[in-house]
Formats: C-alpha cells, sequence, structure tokens
C-alpha cells in the first residue's frame, strides 16, 4: 500500500491516543529525577535555553537543527521527554534509526505507553520493516485499549495486509475521502457518493464550452441566477492480486445542475466508466474508459466515449511528477450541430510538491501544465488550448481540506467566425484568454458526511466581443460517504 493512506489511517490513530499521562506530563521515574538531581544549576540554565531553541525549530519544520539540538541535550539529560521530542525530530527529518533507537528505550523503561508505541510503528514503516510495524501494533491490542483505539489500530493492522491495495483516485484532494475504502478489509470494496447544494451564479448565460452548444454563449445578456446542485456515484473497485499490486476501479455517476429561473440552461451528465490500475513502489498507472452522455436544458446534448490514461511517479519522498492523457469522441444529438462533433486530446504533466507530510497534516503544492486539441468537423469550433497554473491543497487531522487554484488558458481557433448575425462586419479567427481562480474548503464530520463551500472566478477575453464574459460562481454542498 502506499505510504500516504497509511499516514492518514495512523494520523487517525495518533488523535485518539495521548502522549501524556493524565497528570499531563510523561511519566517521570527516579533515574529522571537522579539525571536531573547531578546536573548543576548553571549547565541547567544552559539546557533550558538549547531546549527553548529545539522547540522553536521543530514547531518550524526545522527538523534537521532541530534534532542536532536535541541530541545534545539527551546526552547530558535522557529523560523521558527528551528521548520523546529526539525520537519525533529524528522521525520527522526521516531518520527512522535514531527514532526507533529513542522510542524503544522509552518502552523499555515504561512498557504501558501505546502514543510512543505507535510512533514506534510509524518509524519502522518510515523505514520499511512493515513486520516489526505490525508487531508494535498486536502489542497495543494485547494490552487492552479502549474501543476506539482499538479499531483504529485494527483498521492500521488491515492496511498493512498484502490484499490491502490502494485504489484511490489521481487527484491529491480526494486522498482523505479514500481512506475508508483503501483499508477495507474485502478485495472487493465500494464508495457511494450522494451530494446536494445550492449555487449562486452571477451569469449563467456564460457557460462553458462542454455544457452548451457554442450558439448559446453568444447573448450579451448577463443573467443573473442560482442553480440547485445533485450528484450521485457508485464507484467500486477490486483487488486483483496479493503481490502484483494490480486493481479494477469502475464509476457510475449521475450530476444535475438546474437554474431556478432559467430552465434552458439546466444541465445534466451522466458517466459509465471502468478500467485497470496498477501500484507499484514508485509509480501508479490507472486507464480509465468510459462513456458520457451530456443534456443541456431540456434536450440531450452529445455522446461521449473516452480513455483517459493517468499516472503518478515518486521522484523520491517530497516530489511527485503527474501526467495524464485522454481522448474523447463526441457526437452530438441534433443533426443541426454535426459541426460540432469533435475528438480532442488533452495531455496534462506538471510536478507535487508534500510540502508538509507529517502524521496528521499534509500540504501538497502543484504545478499542472496542459495541451488540448479538439477537432471538430467545422473550423470554426475546432481550437488549440495551452493551460498552466499552480494549486495548493491541505488535509488536516479534524478532517478538514483546503484546496486553491489559479489557471490560466490561451484558446486559438481554427476557423473564422461569423458574426454578421449579432452586428459584426468581418469574419475573424477567434482568439480567447481566460483566468480563473477557485477556492474549496470542505470538513467531515461524523465519518462519513461532508460539508463544503466553493467559490470560482472566471475572466475570458477574446478578440471577438461576443465571447468575452466574467463570472463568480458561489456554492455550498453537503454529501455523504458510505463504503461498503
Amino acid at each position: 500500500m502506499s505510504g500516504l493512506p497509511k499516514i492518514l489511517l495512523i494520523a487517525g490513530l495518533l488523535a485518539l491516543v495521548p502522549v501524556v499521562h493524565a497528570d499531563g506530563n510523561l511519566p517521570m521515574d527516579q533515574k529522571d529525577n537522579d539525571i536531573l538531581k547531578k546536573i548543576p544549576a548553571e549547565e541547567m540554565k544552559q539546557l533550558n535555553g538549547k531546549l527553548r531553541q529545539a522547540m522553536t525549530l521543530y514547531y518550524d519544520h526545522a527538523y534537521s537543527r532541530a534534532v542536532n539540538l536535541f541530541e545534545e541535550i539527551a546526552k547530558a539529560a535522557p529523560t523521558m521527554d527528551m528521548l520523546y521530542w529526539l525520537g519525533s525530530a529524528a522521525y520527522r527529518n526521516k531518520q527512522s534509526d535514531l527514532a526507533i533507537s529513542k522510542f524503544k528505550t522509552m518502552l523499555e523503561r515504561h512498557p504501558n505507553l501505546p502514543r510512543v508505541r505507535v510512533d514506534l510503528a510509524m518509524a519502522y514503516l518510515q523505514k520499511g520493516d512493515k513486520e516489526a510495524a505490525k508487531d508494535e501494533l498486536n502489542k497495543i491490542l494485547a494490552a487492552s485499549p479502549p474501543p476506539q483505539i482499538k479499531t483504529s489500530v485494527e483498521r492500521v493492522l488491515a492496511s498493512l495486509e498484502p490484499r490491502r491495495r490502494p485504489v484511490a483516485t489521481a487527484q491529491t484532494k480526494e486522498a482523505a475521502a479514500q481512506v475508508e475504502q483503501q483499508a477495507a478489509p474485502s478485495p472487493f470494496v465500494s464508495m457511494l457518493r450522494i451530494n446536494g447544494g445550492l449555487q449562486l451564479d452571477s451569469n449563467a448565460n456564460a457557460q462553458p464550452e462542454r455544457r452548451t452548444h457554442p450558439a448559446a454563449v453568444t447573448s450579451p445578456t448577463i443573467l443573473d441566477d442560482h442553480a440547485y446542485l445533485a450528484s450521485i456515484s457508485l464507484e467500486p473497485a477490486f483487488d486483483l492480486g496479493e503481490d502484483g499490486g494490480w486493481g479494477v476501479r469502475g464509476k457510475l455517476g449521475y450530476s444535475r445542475t438546474d437554474y431556478a429561473n432559467h430552465g434552458e440552461l439546466n444541465y445534466g451528465q451522466t458517466e459509465l466508466s471502468a478500467g485497470p490500475e496498477y501500484f507499484g513502489e514508485l509509480f501508479r498507472v490507472a486507464v480509465p474508459m468510459g462513456y458520457v452522455n451530456r443534456s443541456f436544458g431540456h434536450d440531450s446534448l452529445s455522446n461521449s466515449l473516452f480513455i483517459a490514461p493517468e499516472g503518478t511517479y515518486r521522484l523520491n519522498d517530497r516530489w511527485d511528477l503527474n501526467g495524464g492523457l485522454r481522448y474523447e469522441k463526441e457526437t452530438f444529438a441534433q443533426s443541426t450541430s454535426s459541426g460540432e462533433d469533435n475528438n480532442t486530446i488533452t495531455l496534462n504533466l506538471g510536478p507535487a510538491w508534500k510540502m508538509t507530510m507529517e502524521e496528521d497534516f499534509l500540504q501538497v503544492v502543484s504545478l499542472s501544465g496542459s495541451y488540448s486539441y479538439h477537432n471538430a468537423n467545422m473550423g470554426r469550433f475546432t481550437y488549440r488550448e495551452m493551460g498552466i497554473g499552480p494549486s495548493y491543497f491541505a488535509h488536516y487531522p479534524s478532517g478538514l481540506d483546503t484546496f486553491l487554484q489559479a489557471r490560466y488558458q490561451k484558446r486559438l481557433y481554427d476557423g473564422n467566425v461569423d458574426v454578421s448575425a449579432l452586428g459584426g462586419t468581418v469574419p475573424r479567427e477567434r482568439d480567447d484568454d481566460r483566468v480563473s481562480l477557485s477556492a474549496l474548503i470542505s470538513k467531515t464530520f461524523m465519518d462519513k458526511y461532508v460539508l463544503s463551500g466553493n467559490y470560482t472566478y472566471t475572466d475570458n477575453t477574446s478578440n471577438t466581443s461576443i465571447y468575452e464574459y466574467e463570472k463568480h460562481l458561489l456554492g455550498v454542498n453537503l454529501g455523504v460517504n458510505w463504503s461498503f
């Protein structure tokens, strides 16, 4: 199983297991007292100064420098506190052996410290010693922990079994939502998602091309409206083998946007897809293939067939390279729209940097570039598009996720646009520049319910003024995710 799901599972366990005893401190024994009594007052003052520096470095994520200071302090005063802080800093600095050594020393002196034992298990996992990690977690179970901790430990152990292959989507922002699915004890798992919400739209008449006929965005009228959103999807997944890392993921989904005052702009989409996935030590590859039906207003809009291979290559512990290729053949339902029938190929590529990757906190910064060629039957619907932009994702142990994205797109059309029916006089090749900003915040509660809010701003400029628009979307959604 990949590192991320195990980190997220154990993060939930860490949130349940306290580091300290009921009195608010790590246990001090006679050995600690003897150590502290032997330290002269002046030296103790110097050690306290170093401790303040080390703690500041630790919380600033400067773990390498923090380890050096904690080692100095622990050499003079190897108390339980110092052993713990040294082990924690070493773990975060990828010094697995040092972390293991300090946590083991603590447990030799005080075996009944479940949080330290979880930390030791994580250090073993970081080192790649899965069996040693399982041994430590089983020791927690043998000590008859509270039911909530027992359940969490069992989930982590299940995730370490050979058949527990991750079957998650490519997008990092989906990772947290997939944890239950990835930890399921069966080779067949499934996720059912149901969402509903409300969206305020400052310019409902300006819609992305895949949601309308291009002619539908030519009206200069600005329609301020609100829409009701609904979606449901079933995502089954199969683990095909104990050792190979092969799996199959499918999806059956339906989504709908209904405007309160302009039903002619309603949009619906049905998608059916399935495809193989492979997870190796350094990479993940998925090849979904499927069918999409789109409707606009009260009529069918188009039908599509697609194949969309994508994958992630792990460059090192902090850097990934993400890429994808999508080919789609779209046929419009109305014979009068046959000029819009198209074949579209889109390439995406970009790095992702795990800026913070701790057991209870994840931050990822990504940069994605794309190129798309939309080849329609008629030249005025054919275009080439280049896009680039950064994104930021953060996952917190509280279940809070945030996602920010900025994107610039340049679209060049091949054929002339006939603007005579709209007051224009000279046909021209359309040239658009689009800037979009998006923000999403979501909170998971009671394990399966998700409340989210989102905002998107789009500014589309064009050398053909009828295609210029500005748009604000503000929405709130409530959803539920069931895994079984």
